[in-house]
């Protein structure tokens, strides 16, 4: 599991992935987006007969 200090913006641009988010699983497949807090525990595995290819977009918030 990963975190980061950022919301999470995923595009599945290509194949099928198998994505956890702390306890609870999404299945993304092409097209499909998913947008949630980084800094909940995640990763993702594919789970598709090819390679994957994602858009990943980070939204970083600052207090300045």
């Amino acid at each position: 599991m990963v975190s980061t200090d950022a919301f999470e913006y995923k595009y599945l641009i290509k194949g099928k992935i198998d994505y956890l988010i702390e306890d609870k699983n999404y299945i993304l497949e092409e097209g499909d987006s998913i947008f949630f807090d980084g800094r909940l525990g995640h990763n993702l595995s594919n789970i598709g007969d090819s390679d994957a290819i994602m858009l990943v977009v980070y939204y970083f918030i600052t207090n300045d």
